[in-house]
C-alpha cells in the first residue's frame, strides 16, 4: 500500500496542472481567423479550433478550484465534479470571500458587465458553470458565447491568490562561497 500524499502537496500538485492547462492556453491558443482554416472532409476545422479554447480553460478553473478545495479542508478528498459552481461552493467561506473580494478590487472594473452591475466572481463561475462538459461536445451548441479574457484572468487571480498562500522554505545552500 503506498502511502498518501500530504493534502498540501496535493493541492499544489492540482494547482500546478491547473497552471499549465492555463499557459498552454495562453501560449498556443491565438490563430487568425483571416486565413482559410486547414479543411477536414471538405468542411473548415475553425468551429473545432474554437471549442478548445473553452474547454481547456473550464479544465483549468475546474483544476484550481479543486486545489483550494484541498488546500482548505486540509484532505486528499478531491471531489468528482465539474460543475464550477458548485466546486465553489465547496470551498471554505473565508477563501469564498477573499476570492471575491480580490475580484471585486482587480477584475470587475476591467470587465464591467451592461447586463449585470453585480457581475462578480460568483456569475462569472455559474455563467460557465458547465462550460467543460459542454465545450467538449460544441457540434450540439445550438449557439455558445465564452468571455475568454476575463475568464482567464479570473483563474490566474485564483492561482496568484493560492500561490501567495503557500510559504516556501528553501534549505541553505550546501556549496560554500
Amino acid at each position: 500500500m503506498t502511502p498518501r500524499k500530504n493534502p498540501l502537496l496535493t493541492a499544489i500538485d492540482i494547482a500546478s496542472h491547473s497552471k499549465a492547462i492555463l499557459l498552454h492556453v495562453q501560449k498556443d491558443g491565438t490563430f487568425d481567423p483571416m486565413p482559410a482554416q486547414e479543411e477536414f472532409c471538405g468542411t473548415s476545422l475553425f468551429p473545432a479550433q474554437m471549442s478548445i479554447q473553452p474547454m481547456l480553460l473550464a479544465l483549468s478553473m475546474e483544476m484550481a478550484l479543486k486545489a483550494w478545495i484541498v488546500f482548505d479542508a486540509g484532505k486528499n478528498d478531491v471531489p468528482k465534479e465539474h460543475d464550477l459552481w458548485k466546486l465553489f461552493s465547496y470551498m471554505s467561506v473565508d477563501t469564498q470571500e477573499r476570492l471575491k473580494t480580490r475580484y471585486e478590487r482587480e477584475l470587475a472594473p476591467r470587465h464591467p458587465n451592461v447586463f449585470f452591475s453585480d457581475y462578480g466572481l460568483e456569475r462569472v463561475l455559474e455563467d460557465a458553470r458547465h462550460a467543460f462538459v459542454l465545450w467538449r461536445y460544441a457540434y450540439e451548441l445550438d449557439k455558445a458565447r465564452f468571455d475568454h479574457s476575463r475568464f482567464i484572468e479570473t483563474i490566474e487571480m485564483m492561482l496568484s491568490e493560492f500561490e501567495s498562500r503557500i510559504v516556501v522554505e528553501r534549505a541553505p545552500s550546501l556549496s560554500r562561497p
